[in-house]
């Protein structure tokens, strides 16, 4: 028996069922397809961001911040501020060091 003498052989419901199941299985076929080519292609994890531009910041000086000019997500141009930190450790610092050389000078 070939595959018409089947076919012609089974019922409309019978027909409609392996109409949608064909159709199911290609469905299948396609986004399974898609599926394992993304988990052969891409690192996946629960600890760390695997597509993504973040990057680490970290200061030259220490300090407190002042104020924090840009948000997580923002995109940024190269030179472009990203906080500034609050002067007040700084400047108690350069006014100790101006104090103890006015004294080596007395």
């Amino acid at each position: 028996m070939n595959m018409k003498q089947t076919w012609n052989e089974m019922n409309r419901q019978n027909r409609v069922a392996a109409g949608i199941g064909l159709v199911v299985l290609v469905v299948v076929i396609i986004f399974g397809s898609n599926w394992l080519s993304y988990r052969f292609t891409h690192a996946i994890t629960d600890d760390a961001f695997v597509d993504s531009d973040l990057i680490n910041v970290s200061p030259r000086v220490p300090g407190h911040l002042k104020q924090l000019l840009v948000d997580e997500s923002d995109t940024i141009k190269k030179d472009q501020l990203l906080a500034l930190l609050d002067p007040a450790d700084y400047q108690a610092q350069l006014e100790m060091y101006e104090a103890k050389l006015t004294m080596t000078r007395c």
